[in-house]
C-alpha cells in the first residue's frame, strides 16, 4: 500500500482542501485531496484560475507584492493551442499556487480573532511531523 504525505497528516491537520461535492462524501465516496487545475471552462479549471486571478489583480482586488510572482504574471500567456502557461523557459508555479490560494479562500469562512487564548507553548500535535508517518 502506497502511502501519500497527505494520508499521513490527515489525521493531525483536519483542515486539507478537498475537492468532492458534499453529496458524494454523503454517500462515502472517499475524499480527492488536493486541486485539481484541468483543462476546460470551469471555475476549477486553469482557464478559470487565470480569469480570476487577472480579475482580482485589474480590480485591484488583491495586490502582489512578491517580485518572483510579478516576474511570473509578467510572463504568462495564452498560447496557440488556447491553452495557458508560462512563456519558454519561465516558470508559473508561484502564479498558479496564488490563484488557487485566492480561489480556495474565497471558499472559506472569512477568519476570526481568537482572544482568550494565551499561548502555552507548542501543542502536543505540532510536535509530530510528516516524517514520522
Amino acid at each position: 500500500m502506497i502511502v501519500t504525505h497527505t494520508e499521513g497528516i490527515k489525521n493531525v491537520y483536519p483542515n486539507l482542501y478537498y475537492r468532492d461535492d458534499p453529496q458524494k462524501i454523503r454517500e462515502g465516496v472517499p475524499l480527492r485531496y488536493g486541486f485539481f487545475t484541468g483543462s476546460g471552462a470551469g471555475d476549477g479549471s486553469k482557464s478559470g484560475l487565470v480569469t480570476q486571478m487577472n480579475k482580482r489583480l485589474r480590480d485591484m482586488l488583491y495586490i502582489e507584492r512578491d517580485k518572483r510572482a510579478l516576474d511570473e504574471i509578467r510572463y504568462y500567456e495564452l498560447k496557440l493551442n488556447g491553452t495557458w502557461g508560462a512563456l519558454e523557459g519561465h516558470h508559473d508555479d508561484v502564479y498558479m499556487s496564488r490563484a488557487i490560494a485566492l480561489k480556495v479562500s474565497a471558499t472559506m469562512p472569512p477568519p476570526t480573532e481568537v482572544k482568550d487564548r494565551a499561548y502555552s507553548g507548542p501543542s502536543p500535535n505540532r510536535v509530530r511531523t510528516v516524517a514520522d508517518f
